[in-house]
């Protein structure tokens, strides 16, 4: 019984004394709580560029004492003496400690609110160290009083850099002072964000070892220790938490904020389907009309187009990608003897349109095709047709078809006929009239020497001027027969590849002997190794027309040069003589290669005529640009790519 009374005694002095420090240690409403903190822990606790101290706990704390309906004082405290910090009094609690077993026996701990790790720090640059055995023989940075130093006091050969802070921890391995960093992955994570640091160092570890944080209070304090464990427990039921959690971390819950993203999406999305709707419902009957409207509109644009269509003088086809005419007017009906439209006729293996396909079996889809075709129909007439081909093709580039543009030329090639026929009898007029005065001069100059020879043929005088002038006169005879010759000769050129610079070289030998002690220059410009496909001979004589006449032309000019070059324009290859010259007049060059037309006291004037020929043999041409006073330039043009003159390297 004396016992029992002894427990009973014992228990009424252990509720005495709860009461006791529940009352005494309890924050009445309206007091002040002090907080101990971490000036230097950012995101947790840190003082920001106003001094006020902000940060995870910080806030946490904040809505704690809103709930509670104290004031709080912030103390700047060391995590190395927090605990001697809350026994002497000068904090009520401390922020943001990490539980131990250890530290249990020293302070009180509310529920922890968050589950952290520690993490290795590296430079990216470093190749040695992977993990906690990496860092022997290493310096490592770590805070004072910290979980790190316990786990590095298992490493051997670890020397530690100690800082008042996780940031000074992590700036000793900034300044070079620490091979390592081994401290709270978030602060790593918070202050690399804001130093923009991520590319210039590397998290080898971030979960070395995982540990629990709350709030830490004078040991015995249980009526706090119980206040702040309800005021964590409705944060976390009302997502306070979770909210300025996010607001300083990664989200705790990304899934969540993810679903509300699609609510709203979706949400949004329906709302606008619905006005979609309503708007489509309101313009429905509006459009309907416009419709009605735009079709008559077009068919009237389509009527005024097909008349346009008619009144041109082309004929035109339109035909879509299956070879179907989709579209004719009436003037391609009369050019094709065609009595009925033959729109939506396939021309695929069609006898009656089967130059069309061929035209549209050209490969027409980069370039447009222009080109001319005879036209024959059982009962009609030959006709010459030109026409213009083109792909059509949409916005986006696709091919839709193929627009042909035709016309009848029957009549111009037949009044081009007769017009050839006319120029060639005008031609042989002419030609006729310059034999013969070509003839008569020298046959007058011989006939008048002949019909004094009986009455002087003992003048010695006479007979010496006799052998002067009829010999003379019989050479230029035999001159303008042999050019004559040339002039009505067609030769088939003898082509071979030939090497164009020595061939100029040994054109322009002769004339650089002849002219040896005159300040004439001949200049060959003409890259050694060009080649080109020509006869030979034939256009030597070429050559040696132009540089007979250059000559000439420079006789009186201060500089005498005759330049040659090769080269090619748009894909055809060209030669071209230039001259110093006195240059030609601009009425003269329309007759330069008509046959008997000359500007010399001695010339037949069948030279370029020849030149203009035997170039028309080799399926080219012959043109003269030349300025007066500057001299003049004859450019010798011909096939390109399609023929077989291609100026290449031997």
């Amino acid at each position: 019984m004396r016992k029992l009374l002894l427990w009973l005694l014992v228990l009424l002095c252990f509720s005495a004394n709860s009461g006791w420090a529940a009352e005494t240690d309890s924050p009445p409403p309206g007091n002040v709580l002090k907080v101990g903190f971490e000036r230097d822990h950012p995101p947790f606790s840190f003082v920001d560029e106003a001094g006020n101290p902000t940060g995870f706990n910080v806030e946490l704390m904040g809505l704690i004492a809103k709930r509670l309906g104290v004031e709080l004082k912030f103390v700047p405290v060391e995590t190395s003496d927090f605990a001697e910090q809350l026994g002497r009094g000068t904090v009520d609690l401390i922020l943001g400690v990490k539980y131990s077993a250890a530290r249990s026996e020293l302070v009180d701990f509310s529920d922890s609110f968050l589950s952290l790790s520690e993490a290795l720090v590296v430079p990216k640059e470093n190749k040695e160290i992977y993990n906690l055995s990496g860092l022997k023989g290493k310096v490592a940075s770590v805070q004072r009083g910290s979980s790190a130093i316990d786990i590095l006091g298992d490493i051997r050969d670890v020397r530690m850099n100690i800082a008042s802070s996780q940031t000074k921890a992590l700036e000793l391995l900034l300044h070079g002072r620490a091979d390592a960093f081994i401290g709270d992955y978030e602060v790593v994570r918070y202050y690399f964000t804001k130093h923009k640091l991520d590319s210039e160092y590397d998290v080898r570890i971030n979960s070395i070892h995982s540990y629990e944080i709350a709030f830490a209070v004078r040991k015995g304090n249980y009526e706090l220790a119980r206040q702040l464990n309800e005021g964590i427990k409705q944060l976390q039921q009302n997502g306070e938490l979770k909210r300025i959690y996010n607001a300083w971390f990664a989200p705790l819950f990304p899934q969540d904020t993810l679903w509300k993203q699609i609510s709203w999406i979706l949400g949004l999305v329906s709302i606008a389907v619905f006005v979609f709707m309503l708007f489509v419902y309101m313009i429905n009957k509006r459009l309907k009309k416009e419709i009605w409207r735009h079709t008559k509109t077009l068919k009237n644009y389509l009527i005024f187009q097909q008349q346009i269509l008619d009144t041109i003088d082309n004929g035109i086809f339109s035909i879509n990608t299956n070879k179907t005419i989709q579209l004719a007017n009436r003037r391609a009906m009369e050019i094709w003897n065609l009595k009925t439209e033959p729109v939506n006729t396939c021309i695929s293996g069609s006898s009656l349109f089967k130059e069309i396909e061929q035209i549209i079996d050209l490969p027409l889809d980069e370039n447009d095709h222009e080109g001319e075709f005879v036209l024959i129909r059982e009962g009609a007439e030959e006709k010459l047709v030109h026409y213009y081909a083109a792909v059509l093709k949409n916005d986006f580039d696709e091919k839709l078809g193929w627009i042909i543009s035709m016309q009848d030329r029957t009549k111009e090639k037949n009044l081009q006929n007769k017009l050839v026929l006319q120029e060639k009898l005008r031609s042989l007029g002419q030609l006729i009239a310059g034999i013969a005065h070509e003839l008569r001069n020298p046959l007058t100059s011989m006939k008048v020497f002949i019909e004094l020879l009986p009455r002087k043929i003992d003048d010695h005088r006479y007979r010496q001027e006799f052998m002067k002038h009829v010999p003379a006169e019989l050479h230029r005879l035999n001159h303008v027969v042999e050019d004559l010759l040339d002039y009505t000769r067609s030769k088939v050129p003898v082509k071979e590849r030939v090497n164009l610079h020595e061939f100029l070289s040994s054109v322009i030998k002769p004339f650089e002997l002849q002219y040896a002690f005159q300040p004439i220059q001949l200049i060959n410009l003409a890259e050694k190794g060009t080649s080109f496909y020509f006869d030979k001979q034939q256009m030597k004589q070429v050559f040696i027309n132009i540089i007979t006449n250059a000559v000439d032309a420079i006789a009186e000019s201060e500089v005498k040069m005759i330049t040659f070059e090769a080269g090619t324009i748009d894909g055809y290859p060209y030669i071209r003589v230039h001259d110093t010259g006195a240059g030609i007049p601009a009425h003269e060059i329309s007759k330069l290669f008509q046959p008997f037309h000359t500007t010399k006291n001695n010339g037949v004037g069948l030279g370029l005529y020849i030149c203009y020929q035997i170039m028309a043999e080799h399926g080219g041409e012959i043109a003269v640009q030349s300025v007066p006073g500057k001299g003049t330039t004859f450019t010798l043009k011909f096939p390109g790519a399609g023929g077989e003159f291609l100026c290449t390297p031997s």
